[in-house]
């Protein structure tokens, strides 16, 4: 179980890097699109995909996918959108990631559409992640 939860952790953390904005990629916004770089120069933000990683409790049967703060709040504005696009957006999404996207809420005036690469990443890994359990289960030998 330890080795299927650190593989799936693992390709979970490489697909949210595949999905993530590099520095040069365009952010969409409702005025037009921006590179991530030109809004999180300014700030000293590093890309997105830069700053993901992942870790693996100490027990090895549970882990997590993050990006480090060296992203800035862009990393969670990209994932849920701000203003009318987190509105529609975060309707969708379960009920703890909601809550997570609250703690970045500034005023709702924001203009960044959303352009999710965690969420994206989690659902896929949940669905391998069973399958490999399955699997694991179905062939394990005392």
């Amino acid at each position: 179980v330890k080795e299927i939860v650190v593989g799936n952790v693992g390709d979970m953390e490489l697909e949210a890097i595949r999905l993530a904005p590099a520095g040069g990629d365009l952010i969409k916004t409702q005025f037009g699109s921006e590179t991530q770089e030109k809004i999180a120069r300014k700030r000293n933000w590093r890309a997105i995909n830069e700053e993901i990683g992942f870790n693996i409790s100490q027990d090895g049967f549970s882990g997590t996918v993050f990006v480090n703060d060296g992203a800035g709040e862009i990393a969670a504005w990209v994932e849920f959108g701000t203003g009318q696009s987190a509105k529609s957006y975060l309707a969708t999404v379960p009920k703890e990631w909601r809550e997570v996207a609250k703690s970045f809420y500034i005023n709702g005036k924001g203009s960044i559409i959303a352009q999710p690469y965690l969420l994206p990443s989690w659902y896929k890994q949940k669905i391998q992640f069973v399958k490999d359990l399955e699997k694991a289960v179905k062939t394990f030998k005392i």
